[in-house]
């Protein structure tokens, strides 16, 4: 079927009883959406395109909310893949920075928190916990060299961000 409204907003798909089910595609100004869909809402796989701000998801969805499993890319050349709830990074995955650094561990609401391990794009790695997205208590401090040997590895202890001496 086929749906069309003056304010740009298109759907082409499969319909049941008067709304969106099944497999279709969604597009406004806002965004461009296909995959699957459930009484109206996206509802389980499906790709959205962000327009405005040329972002892109790829994964699950709950009740037209981004949830589950799946691959958010950002403008500025971010990701990350794992798992979201209610749209928010939780539980575990990996971030990826533009720069090159990376933190594959767990996450609550879109802060790292708890185990997990942060490696900056020198190679440099701090393996612990993490609270309000810093280091925090005991962990493993690694230091590669140019070739990627491991110069040091150390047991180190952060509060709140901060390498303790």
């Amino acid at each position: 079927g086929f749906k069309k409204n003056l304010d740009g907003y298109n759907y082409t798909g499969e319909f049941y009883l008067g709304m969106k089910e099944g497999f279709g595609k969604e597009e406004n100004k806002k965004i461009i959406y296909e995959g699957e869909f459930h009484k109206d809402l996206k509802y389980g796989k499906g790709v959205c395109i962000f327009k405005l701000l040329e972002e892109k998801y790829e994964g699950e969805f709950e009740n037209n909310v981004i949830n589950g499993k799946g691959f958010y890319q950002w403008k500025n050349g971010n990701s990350f893949k794992g798992h979201f709830i209610n749209g928010k990074m939780n539980g575990v995955g990996l971030f990826l920075w533009k720069d090159g650094s990376k933190y594959y561990g767990n996450y609550k609401d879109n802060i790292k928190d708890g185990k997990g391990k942060f490696t900056w794009p020198n190679g440099k790695s701090f393996e612990g916990n993490f609270l309000n997205g810093k280091p925090n208590g005991k962990g493993i401090l690694t230091i590669l060299d140019e070739s990627n040997n491991v110069i040091s590895s150390d047991m180190v202890e952060y509060d709140n961000g901060k390498l303790k001496q």
